[in-house]
């Protein structure tokens, strides 16, 4: 017999973030963005394992293959480097 986990249930985890980050985490909620820290958090950690899988090539292949790209080629093309100090 196997056991599976039930599909919307929540684990509980314990985690101790750094000052920096609960700080940056608390004025995301603050700011209304969040409603709380784990919803947050999940957001975060979501978006961190989904983009952890993107193709940065096949992106760049796709936009350089638009007007719209090409057009951001030629436009950072004719920018004047910027001198070193």
């Amino acid at each position: 017999m196997t056991t599976r986990r039930k599909r919307h249930s929540i684990t509980p985890m314990t985690y101790r973030m750094p000052p920096d980050i609960a700080d940056e985490i608390d004025d995301l909620v603050d700011q209304g963005i969040y409603v709380s820290r784990p919803a947050a958090m999940s957001a975060l950690l979501r978006f961190a394992l989904d983009h952890r899988k993107f193709d940065l090539m096949a992106a760049l292949r796709e936009i350089l293959s638009t007007e719209e790209g090409i057009a951001l080629v030629r436009q950072a093309a004719r920018r004047k480097p910027r001198k070193k100090e």
